[in-house]
């Protein structure tokens, strides 16, 4: 399963038709400084660490076309990630859902109307996964572990 790595971000190939970008390589010919700059500035936007760049990507939704920028194209508002960085999207869908509006009878002496409302925190619990997702999760964490034991063979043979 491909994932966004922008933090708090759902967004997974299992999800529709979302389409995902990688993260810009940085390149050896007469690019290569603005191939740099642009890496670097994904990678402050997402603003993670411990991430595998060269794997990482970043979905439709951090785009305000839906899409990546052209390099050369350093003065487009897409050459770089920049909707819902931070989760914002998630949190906001958070808030809604974590909130329960509850009508409270109108205060004594007060004569109001419409009374008083009263923001508590939902007590609905958490929704169980199902056993399909706990099995895909599993699969894919072994996968995950199985790439990253690769990289480090990889990363030993070219040190050797």
């Amino acid at each position: 399963m491909i994932e966004c790595c922008v933090n708090l971000c759902p967004s997974n190939s299992f999800r529709g038709t979302i389409s995902f970008y990688r993260f810009p390589v940085i390149r050896s010919d007469e690019n290569r400084e603005a191939s740099i700059e642009r890496r670097t500035a994904w990678i402050r936007a997402v603003g993670k660490k411990n991430v595998d760049w060269d794997l990482a990507v970043v979905c439709d939704k951090h785009f305000v076309s839906g899409r990546p920028s052209q390099l050369h194209e350093s003065d487009n508002v897409d050459w770089v990630p920049s909707l819902e960085l931070n989760g914002e999207g998630r949190k906001k869908a958070a808030a809604k859902t974590a909130v329960k509006v509850t009508a409270v009878a109108p205060a004594a002496g007060l004569g109001s109307i419409l009374g008083s409302l009263l923001l508590a925190p939902s007590t609905d619990p958490p929704i169980p996964k199902t056993k399909s997702a706990q099995q895909r999760e599993s699969q894919e964490n072994l996968i995950r572990t199985c790439s990253q034991q690769q990289q480090q063979i990889i990363h030993q043979h070219r040190d050797h």
